[in-house]
């Protein structure tokens, strides 16, 4: 006489086979291991599932500003003007207080034929040029041929301290991210249009 025994782990058949007949006491015991195994087995599935949900939500609350999660269409930007630089240049701030110790990210927007003049920034600049053209460079004096032409996708990083300026020819929009707190220090006080 023969007798078949399976059972089921997390959707999962295990089929010990057709066992012959006095074996039955066996069968038994190694059914019971299985069947201990499966609710360990379950147990340890249900507390990874917690904690990897836990630990996403964790990420999801960190994510960069320590907050929470955050995706913005172009769209949703609010744009203003910036009071530190002269007119016409635009900011939207995406990320973080600029006034605080905590990362940030913005955009800026300069119209075309917009001039930067020479300055710093006490913490390291991050720039990514996402549309139009940025001419830029390092130094104390305002001088177009010393320039370097940044395209689309172009990246800069310069250090706290380090004088830097710029112009544009066409609309342009670059994207910054730093730690703050953030600030702007003309090299020459006559160009900071806050004075």
């Amino acid at each position: 006489m023969y007798k078949a025994f399976a059972v089921v782990v997390t959707g999962l058949s295990l089929s010990l086979g057709i066992v012959a007949c006095g074996q039955e006491e066996e069968l038994e015991q190694a059914g019971k291991r299985i069947e201990k195994a499966a609710e360990n087995a379950s147990d340890w599935a249900r507390k990874a599932t917690e904690n990897a949900g836990d630990k996403i939500e964790q990420w999801t609350d960190q994510a960069t500003t320590g907050e929470k999660h955050l995706i913005l269409a172009p769209t949703e930007l609010q744009w203003s003007d910036v009071a530190s630089m002269a007119p016409g240049a635009k900011i939207a701030v995406i990320e973080g207080d600029m006034s605080e110790q905590e990362p940030f990210t913005a955009r800026l927007r300069f119209p075309a034929g917009y001039r930067i003049d020479p300055h710093t920034h006490p913490a390291y600049e991050r720039v990514t040029v996402l549309s139009g053209r940025l001419h830029f460079a390092h130094g104390e004096k305002f001088d177009r041929s010393k320039t370097t032409a940044m395209p689309v996708g172009s990246f800069a990083v310069m250090p706290p301290g380090a004088p830097m300026f710029g112009y544009t020819e066409e609309e342009t929009v670059i994207q910054i991210h730093g730690e703050g707190p953030w600030g702007i220090e003309y090299v020459n006080p006559k160009d900071d249009p806050r004075r």
